[in-house]
């Protein structure tokens, strides 16, 4: 006699899709959001799981087509990103003020205002 399959419970903790953070990339844009990081369209934001959002200062504007990638992606106060169109970061350091218009940069470091 075979035995009965139950699923899991709704109290039953899933396995991470990503295997790590166990927050969806829409859960992390979130609780950006909630900390004040402002987004003119959260739902066109990505925040890879490997970026650390502490490193993001409350301040930061992320425009629509923006992507954050990397443990290094470091974004100061009053920093913009995607400010004309899609921008992918990786690995970043943006100082106070610095901003993207758009595009991709891995690595770059920009200085204050730049």
């Amino acid at each position: 006699m075979a035995t009965p399959v139950h699923p899991p419970s709704a109290s039953s903790p899933s396995p991470s899709p990503s295997g790590s953070s166990g927050s969806s990339p829409a859960a992390r844009v979130e609780a950006l959001r909630a900390r004040g990081v402002r987004m003119p369209d959260p739902a066109q934001v990505f925040l890879d799981e490997s970026v650390d959002p502490a490193r993001i200062d409350a301040s930061v504007t992320l425009h629509p087509g923006t992507r954050l990638h990397g443990r290094r992606t470091f974004l100061s106060a009053g920093a913009a990103v995607g400010v004309e169109g899609p921008a992918t970061l990786v690995d970043c350091v943006f100082g106070e003020g610095a901003s993207i218009a758009s595009g991709y940069a891995k690595g770059a470091v920009l200085l204050r205002a730049a």
